[in-house]
């Protein structure tokens, strides 16, 4: 009997403070370590669904194009290529609803939304577009109009400057059609705004191509002062990183 009293005194015994202190350290130690993997995993995985937006609307550029001489879509201000209404009246956005953003005809307008969208730095509007697909209706730009940060344009205007033919391009693999709304470098680096996937010190910028891939686009630093130019110091070159 008196060994089945101790016994049932050592079940009933508790955590002392000590031990249960070990233990909610424990616990915080491995809340510490699996943090930043867990906010990897979140970044990779909205990196992978903004690369899938950006296949999806170079694809739906291409059937576009064959339904239409072989030239890309032609659109009215920078932000309307696809997308919905925007809330702000920046580039006129919230002007083109679904419907008028040519290129919901052939992808659905909800991809236009990249998941790390964060806004545009773009100096003219003073940290106000703080989310582009909410303000703009589109995360997404595309060269447009005119050449500009040693970029051709791709995409023309009603009445304007026409859309390129998609067979035109010299060097398909490094031909610019899309990417994230702050990949032009007058959206500085250095403003927290442009760094939508933050891939360290130098830029890099998710970008799909004219040959269909999609991929980083690395800008080193010494390019970065060409933002603070007109855009149209140093003419497009096939031969160059991109154009």
């Amino acid at each position: 009997m008196i060994g089945t009293h101790a016994g049932a005194n050592v079940l009933r015994r508790g955590f002392t403070l000590i031990e249960l202190l070990v233990v909610v350290s424990l616990i915080v130690l491995l809340i510490a370590l699996l943090l930043p993997a867990l906010g990897q995993a979140r970044q990779h995985g909205r990196n992978v669904t903004c690369f899938s937006n950006m296949h999806q609307i170079q694809g739906a550029c291409v059937s576009y194009a064959v339904d239409h001489n072989k030239r890309y879509p032609a659109y009215r201000t920078w932000t309307t290529l696809l997308g919905k209404r925007g809330t702000d009246s920046a580039y006129n956005s919230h002007q083109y609803d679904v419907e008028d953003r040519v290129l919901n005809d052939y992808v659905a307008y909800q991809t236009a939304e990249c998941p790390s969208d964060i806004g545009d730095s773009h100096p003219a509007w003073g940290g106000r577009i703080t989310n582009c697909y909410e303000q703009y209706g589109n995360s997404y730009q595309a060269p447009w109009n005119y050449d500009v940060f040693r970029t051709q344009f791709v995409f023309g205007v009603p009445n304007g400057p026409q859309a390129k033919r998609i067979d035109s391009f010299e060097s398909p693999a490094n031909k610019v059609v899309i990417g994230d709304f702050g990949w032009w470098l007058n959206r500085p680096w250095s403003n927290p705004m442009t760094r939508w996937h933050d891939k360290g010190d130098e830029r890099n910028e998710p970008i799909a191509y004219a040959d269909g891939h999609t991929a980083w686009m690395r800008v080193p630093n010494e390019y970065e002062w060409e933002g603070a130019t007109n855009g149209q110091m140093f003419p497009p070159d096939p031969g160059f990183i991109w154009y």
